[in-house]
């Protein structure tokens, strides 16, 4: 008889700071054999760690949540697009041998994924927060309050640091690494 331990591996464990400064264990997720053939692997462990612990407001949060979930989504799908590009130039710059400063060009579909994936886990759209804008029904409304708008805006410069810092970052260890 084949224990149920067995048919499931553990993918990644980790620590988090909770909310009420505890600490508490949890495990990224136990992925099943299922997700190894099937290639998912990558899926639904960006999936957990994105989206693991996030706000799920569908009210306005000035500077914090401007996007519902159908928006959070869209999002995702362009951090999925994006990271897809990613490995698809990583393995065509190996497979032809390009030059080396030809590299740097990875930074694009880094910005792109990491677009995607930053806002998504935030709920917050960095161009509807430079526009003054906020959607959860599908609908965009505007931002009225100028306090408001200036938390949207700081919050969006914010992001949009994190995207160039982080794709600089993914894109310089590929150039030193390769």
């Amino acid at each position: 008889m084949q224990s149920a331990v067995s048919s499931w591996q553990l993918a990644v464990g980790s620590w988090q700071l909770t909310k009420e400064s505890k600490f508490s264990l949890f495990y990224c997720c136990v992925i099943s054999p299922h997700y190894f053939r099937q290639g998912q692997i990558l899926i639904h462990l960006f999936n957990h760690y994105l989206l693991e612990g996030t706000q799920t407001s569908e009210v306005y949060i000035p500077g914090q949540c401007n996007i519902g979930p159908a928006e959070t989504n869209k999002r995702l799908r362009i951090g999925y697009i994006g990271l897809a590009l990613m490995i698809i130039f990583i393995i065509s710059a190996e497979v032809y041998d390009i030059p080396q400063i030809w590299k740097l060009a990875l930074f694009a579909p880094t910005v792109y994924a990491l677009s995607g994936f930053i806002q998504a886990r935030n709920h917050f759209c960095f161009l509807f927060g430079f526009l003054g804008l906020f959607s959860f029904t599908g609908k965009k409304t505007r931002v009225r309050d100028e306090h408001q708008l200036q938390k949207d805006r700081s919050r969006a410069l914010y992001l949009i640091s994190q995207i160039a810092f982080g794709s600089a970052l993914i894109t310089l260890m590929y150039y030193f690494i390769s």
